[in-house]
């Protein structure tokens, strides 16, 4: 028997409603029936198996009869798989600085519900047609925005994760292309994503523990403060990446590229980081306390209050200009493995 979806919304214009409209088809199949809902409609989400909740923004804020859905339904939520999307008109201009601006307006959805993890959160770009506008505040941008591609390719991804729910086996992404995609937040651990391509994805604080990443691409992807424990990234290409504050304790990142990454804060304990190529990254105050980086090249990255104390090498690693590794409590292991 398919399992009932609810996909929710608040509009003030109608833009908002045909984007519910587009994720409900694209969850729509073999398993899911979907119902698309205005939020002024909802008081019991019991018989769902999921729920799909967005709005679009005013004033920095979900539209109240959102947020006065959410209360009335957040403690039905907890069993539930539940996912989140905006549109916005700030992220006509798809930038990590806007992401952030955005995910920011959504912080008081999360915190109502802080015994759920999203399977998904959405930024989109929003519409603002003059003719069917119900407010214009400012003189802000007017047009449609709407980023259809980016809407349905993450409403397939939120469909896969609903399918997961149901199953043990690790989620199968391998060759997947998610680029420009939005999975913040999302929950990915443990699933292969061996050779996708997530270039400028967003997968900011998602869980990726102990996934398969090998040859993955997540050049120039915003991965701040993701969980990477133990996950497998032997090729990768990170090149460019935000990693700030991100998890990669004990994850294996053997010949990966990471030249000009922001590590910042980054937990790389532990690490495999043999042959990875560091050239231009930023690791200031990183810990890579027993990392390994034997033939890891560093040239010009800066390791200003980078934490290297039990961290290995060779004499095939190339350390920054006046750089001394054994001052920083490296071990040198000669010109053998490490």
């Amino acid at each position: 028997m398919n399992k009932r979806i609810l996909v929710a919304y608040a509009s003030a214009s109608g833009s908002t409603r045909e984007v519910a409209e587009a994720i409900a088809h694209e969850i729509e199949s073999d398993d899911f029936t979907t119902l698309v809902q205005h939020v002024n409609q909802i008081e019991n989400v019991a018989q769902y198996h999921g729920v799909v909740l967005g709005s679009s923004v005013r004033l920095g804020r979900w539209l109240p009869e959102a947020t006065a859905c959410l209360e009335r339904i957040k403690n039905q939520l907890n069993d539930k798989a539940v996912a989140y999307f905006t549109t916005c008109l700030t992220m006509a201009d798809d930038t990590a600085e806007n992401r952030e601006i955005v995910l920011n307006y959504m912080e008081p959805l999360l915190n109502l519900t802080p015994d759920v993890t999203p399977i998904g959160l959405g930024l989109f770009a929003g519409s603002l047609d003059p003719d069917r506008r119900a407010i214009l505040v400012g003189n802000g941008p007017q047009g449609d925005y709407r980023n259809w591609a980016a809407i349905r390719t993450w409403a397939r991804e939120v469909r896969e994760q609903l399918r997961q729910q149901e199953s043990t086996a690790p989620l199968d992404l391998a060759e997947t292309v998610l680029s420009f995609t939005d999975l913040s937040h999302s929950e990915l651990s443990q699933v292969d994503l061996q050779g996708a391509e997530l270039q400028a994805a967003n997968l900011l604080a998602a869980n990726m523990e102990a996934s398969q990443l090998q040859w993955a691409d997540f050049s120039h992807s915003q991965l701040k403060g993701a969980n990477l424990f133990q996950a497998n990234l032997i090729g990768s290409v990170l090149t460019g990446a935000n990693l700030e504050e991100a998890n990669l304790a004990e994850a294996t990142l053997n010949g990966a590229l990471l030249q000009y990454a922001s590590l910042i804060n980054a937990n790389l304990a532990r690490a495999d980081l043999n042959w990875v190529d560091f050239s231009q990254a930023d690791l200031r105050q990183a810990n890579l306390q027993q990392a390994r980086l034997g033939w890891a090249k560093l040239s010009d990255a800066r390791l200003d209050g980078a934490d290297l104390a039990g961290a290995r090498y060779n004499d095939h690693t190339i350390w920054p200009e006046g750089f001394a590794p054994e001052e920083a409590g490296c071990i040198n292991e000669g010109r053998g493995p490490v």
